[in-house]
């Protein structure tokens, strides 16, 4: 038992460490992202909803859901289940709406966003660059005991943006490298 107690209290630091590069890393992730999508010469600027459709999720309570369906069901937190329908059958973001706001989610695949979430249809911009800036921006209405985003909020957000798609393809190639 002495053995184990000191090997792990050799450990302890190495894990304090670990952890400590984790922050380190987390904030320079961000730092990365936002310097990605801040406007550059010959880039538009618009707003999130002149680029997409909002759309607000559609209730699915558990005891509906038919559990061995092969269609996802996102809620705020992720993927919360499975169902035999979809809601929508195109390429998505879910967004969080409630609770756990700023959790984004890349779909592409058939799919039921439940009424805790947003999905984005109508996409004008590279789904995985706005996926990516989604996730640098930070946004909820924190005057509520429970987070929340409102839709006029996010359709109000300031983006910028190359023209092109193959331009938003390669910066979205560059930060998954």
């Amino acid at each position: 038992v002495s053995t184990i107690e000191t090997q792990i209290t050799r450990l302890d630091p190495s894990v304090k460490s670990l952890k400590s590069v984790k922050e380190k890393l987390g904030v320079y992730r961000k730092a990365v992202l936002k310097e990605s999508f801040e406007k550059k010469e010959g880039w538009e600027e618009s707003i999130i909803g002149n680029q997409v459709k909002v759309k607000y999720g559609k209730g699915l309570p558990d005891r509906d859901r038919i559990g061995k369906g092969k269609i996802p069901v996102y809620g705020s937190s992720g993927k919360v289940g499975n169902h035999n329908k979809q809601l929508i059958n195109f390429n998505t973001i879910v967004i969080a709406r409630k609770g756990s706001v700023g959790n984004n989610f890349i779909v592409k695949e058939p799919c039921w966003p439940i009424d805790t979430t947003y999905y984005l249809e109508d996409i004008n911009l590279d789904i995985d660059y706005l996926y990516y800036f989604l996730n640098s921006s930070i946004f909820k209405d924190t005057s509520t005991a429970i987070p929340s985003l409102r839709r006029n909020d996010l359709e109000s957000i300031k983006i910028s943006f190359p023209k092109s798609l193959p331009t938003q393809q390669i910066i979205v190639s560059a930060i998954e490298s």
